[in-house]
């Protein structure tokens, strides 16, 4: 698995709280092939569920959209058991330094 670095240690988020079509700002932080998909991991930044982990699972395509080290908008397609699927559109959130 390839992991890069947190910025929270929070345990994983309870899937049977995540609805369909939610959206969450996440930090992608690992990414592990798994038969002809990929495991994604990622952490919240924003709202209720902050700094909990939870796990996505996508194709090559979009899997190679979600980098480590970065911060996007996703929306949920589908929740399953132990995982969730999103919907392709991602939004790409810029990480800006607050001015000291």
């Amino acid at each position: 698995m390839k992991v890069g670095r947190r910025k929270f240690d929070g345990r994983e988020i309870s899937y049977r709280q995540v609805q369909e079509k939610q959206t969450f700002h996440v930090n992608i932080f690992g990414k592990d092939p798994v038969q002809d998909e990929y495991e994604v991991w990622a952490e919240i930044c924003t709202g209720e569920s902050f700094g909990q982990k939870m796990k996505i699972y996508a194709d090559d395509l979009l899997a190679g959209k979600l980098q480590r080290g970065n911060q996007f908008e996703i929306r949920v397609k589908k929740v399953l058991k132990h995982h969730l699927r999103i919907f392709r559109t991602i939004k790409k959130k810029s990480l800006k330094k607050n001015p000291a």
